[in-house]
């Protein structure tokens, strides 16, 4: 992850994009669009005041009780595939893979169990 944090070519297309945001923008958040942008500076050492906040959206999302985590374990379930099948809900897995987070047979285990069919 590190040397993706520092590919140039990377951070310099996020900057220009962050900029146009900010430019644009009567209140400026911290890398509130591009979590890619601020999980590298968060990666890297930065901490803001906006941390607490990014940390509980990322648990509501793929957390253990995080709601699209829950809806695609509940889904493969219910189709009775394997916890790996990619077909099983392509946008699902999409949305939590853009939070940095990818099913493992561990989280879906501990979940199947509580999925009513």
């Amino acid at each position: 992850m590190e040397a993706l944090c520092k590919d140039s070519s990377i951070s310099s297309e996020i900057s220009h994009h962050r900029e146009s945001i900010i430019g644009r923008a009567s209140k400026v958040y911290y890398d509130v669009l591009l979590f890619m942008f601020r999980y590298c500076r968060f990666y890297l050492g930065r901490r803001t005041e906006d941390d607490r906040r990014q940390v509980d959206r990322w648990k509501k999302c793929a957390g253990d009780k995080g709601r699209w985590r829950n809806n695609l374990i509940s889904k493969i379930v219910r189709s009775g595939c394997a916890y790996d099948n990619f077909a099983v809900s392509p946008v699902v897995r999409q949305t939590l893979q853009h939070w940095a987070y990818k099913l493992n047979k561990k989280d879906f285990d501990q979940y199947a169990k509580k999925v009513k069919l």
